[in-house]
């Protein structure tokens, strides 16, 4: 149920902003409706193709705990294309540094023609390594040079080994290897095959999902007690899905090692499926309390929607006159010149 919805979200509305995203989502829907093709009534992307504990892992690591966030990042994380962010405020790249800190090596699409020979040596070493490397200021073109890794076409040479062309070179490639791509303009007008080889994702603030990220912020410096509460049960969630993981694989391994006629017999089999069992009614439990939390915390959140709407005004009324300043500034210079 809802998949259909969700593979249409997933490979489609990546590069639309929060707004067109929830009309096309209702289109999808009344077509649903009109074919009589079954999907959730309360249907959302992040309760199909997510769940909490995933999203609280996000949220800490940066991502803005808002609607249009939280899809941005689903779509990142399952698309195989390599993605290119839109991300004029940089919420989406610094989330993405956190994600792999330590592990991302950064490069710069507008560096200087001397630096350029040094960039593209260090990017066909992270190919044969396996890293993964950013490439941040990107503009409306890409230089061709990338081609090959956007497209991934890699093929395998006559020894067997995985390989990829790379500045006239051919390279050995990692599997590992991820390219991710950043952008700060915020309207871009990329050429119809970026949309095809790219998996390009809208992570520009709008108005909507800047009061939903500091309704947020609100909530949490004057309700602590209720945000630490739902997060010390989501936590909980997510150390107990651990443990059913980790009983999973343990069950499975007995099950291979024991004769079918000694099953009944296996001591240990049965202890870690009671051991199972304990947790997943631990973990039931814990989802019903989530449940009925997130209740309360959203009528309580409720409370403080004008506060975050009116600093949501106020940041782009200061943003619109820093532009206003700027084009002042421009046209004057045309002027005495």
């Amino acid at each position: 149920r809802s998949i259909i919805i969700s593979s249409l979200f997933i490979s489609y509305f990546s590069p639309f902003s929060g707004s067109y995203r929830k009309d096309a989502q209702s289109s999808i829907m009344d077509l649903c409706r009109k074919y009589n093709i079954p999907f959730s009534r309360n249907y959302s992307l992040d309760t199909i193709m997510s769940d909490p504990v995933e999203i609280r892992q996000w949220t800490m690591k940066g991502l803005p705990n808002d609607a249009v966030s939280i899809e941005n990042a689903i779509m990142f994380n399952i698309n195989q294309k390599y993605p290119l962010f839109i991300d004029p405020q940089l919420q989406g790249t610094q989330w993405l540094k956190n994600m792999y800190k330590g592990k991302l090596i950064i490069y710069k699409a507008d560096c200087k023609e001397e630096n350029l020979k040094a960039q593209f040596e260090g990017i066909g070493n992270d190919l044969i390594q396996g890293n993964l490397y950013v490439l941040e200021n990107v503009g409306e073109t890409l230089d061709t040079v990338y081609s090959p890794i956007v497209n991934q076409s890699t093929f395998t040479d006559d020894s067997g080994l995985l390989k990829i062309r790379f500045n006239g070179n051919d390279k050995e490639f990692s599997p590992s290897f991820k390219m991710f791509f950043t952008t700060k303009l915020a309207n871009p007008h990329y050429p119809p095959e970026f949309y095809i080889k790219l998996n390009i994702i809208n992570f520009t603030v709008t108005q909507s999902g800047l009061i939903e990220q500091l309704l947020s912020e609100v909530f949490k410096c004057e309700r602590r007690e209720k945000y630490e509460q739902r997060d010390k049960i989501i936590a909980d969630m997510g150390r107990m899905n651990d443990q059913l993981a980790e009983f999973s694989k343990d069950i499975l391994k007995k099950l291979a090692e024991i004769p079918q006629d000694k099953i009944l017999d296996a001591v240990e089999l049965i202890e870690t499926l009671e051991e199972e069992q304990v947790v997943s009614n631990e973990v039931n439990i814990n989802m019903k309390n989530n449940i009925e939390i997130e209740k309360e915390t959203n009528a309580l959140r409720n409370e403080y929607v004008p506060v975050a709407q009116r600093g949501s005004i106020l940041f782009f009324v200061v943003a619109d006159m820093c532009r206003s300043r700027s084009e002042e500034r421009r046209v004057g210079k045309e002027c005495r010149s």
